[in-house]
C-alpha cells in the first residue's frame, strides 16, 4: 500500500471511530464529567491537604504544672510552631472528655527526680 493510501485508510478509520464515540452517550457524559469535575475534585483534595499540613505545623500543648519545670517549658516555647498554654485543673478528665487531645503533667518533684537520675548537664 502506498503512503497516500495509508493516510487515507487511517483517516477513514479515525472518522468512523470518532463518529461511534460521539454517538455513544455514556462516552460523552464520562468525558464531560471528567473534564469538568476532575480539576475541581483535584483542587479540593489539594486544598484539604494544605489545610491539614497547616494544622500539623501549629501545635498547642496544654501543660499542667508549668511552674515545676520552667526550663522544660521555655525549651518547648522555643520550638517552631509550638504554643504552650496552662493545662486544665483535671488533666485526666479533660483528655477523657475529649476537651484536650493531650495534656503534659509535670509533677512538683520533677526537678529533684530529674537531677537524681543524672540526666541534666
Amino acid at each position: 500500500m502506498t503512503r497516500p493510501g495509508a493516510i487515507r485508510s487511517a483517516s477513514i478509520v479515525l472518522r468512523k471511530e470518532l463518529t461511534d464515540a460521539f454517538r455513544d452517550r455514556r462516552s460523552l457524559v464520562s468525558i464531560l464529567v471528567g473534564a469538568l469535575f476532575g480539576p475541581l475534585i483535584v483542587g479540593f483534595m489539594l486544598n484539604r491537604l494544605a489545610d491539614r499540613q497547616r494544622d500539623i505545623e501549629d501545635v498547642r500543648i496544654p501543660v499542667a504544672g508549668i511552674e515545676h519545670a520552667p526550663a522544660l517549658v521555655d525549651w518547648l516555647r522555643q520550638q517552631s510552631g509550638v504554643e504552650v498554654i496552662a493545662g486544665p485543673g483535671d488533666a485526666e478528665r479533660s483528655v477523657r472528655d475529649w476537651r484536650e487531645d493531650v495534656v503534659v503533667v509535670i509533677p512538683d518533684d520533677f526537678v529533684k527526680r530529674f537531677e537524681s537520675r543524672g540526666l541534666h548537664r
